[in-house]
């Protein structure tokens, strides 16, 4: 084999190294996007849970303030009531 030859073929060699590393990188490229797409898809449902719960405190936090000043204000009404009085 010429010179030539030699080069040609550890050239081609390179090639088919680096051909075969850069098919290992997609295929490590190709899972990591699947994991990123399963921890987005994580995420968008921790998010709904969070709106849903935040939904539910607001409720019920309204629900008690609205509670809490019917019990109050008719307190409120005899305190200033008693308060006149004397």
């Amino acid at each position: 084999m010429s010179e030539r030859e030699e080069r040609l073929a550890r050239v081609e060699g390179r090639l088919e190294e680096v051909s075969k590393r850069m098919d290992d990188l997609n295929h490590r490229i190709a899972l990591l996007e699947s994991r990123l797409a399963a921890m987005d898809s994580r995420i968008e449902a921790i998010d709904r849970r969070i709106t849903l719960m935040d939904a539910k405190i607001d409720k019920s936090f309204r629900w008690t303030i609205g509670v809490m000043l019917c019990i109050l204000m008719p307190l409120w009404f005899i305190i200033i009531l008693m308060m006149l009085i004397k």
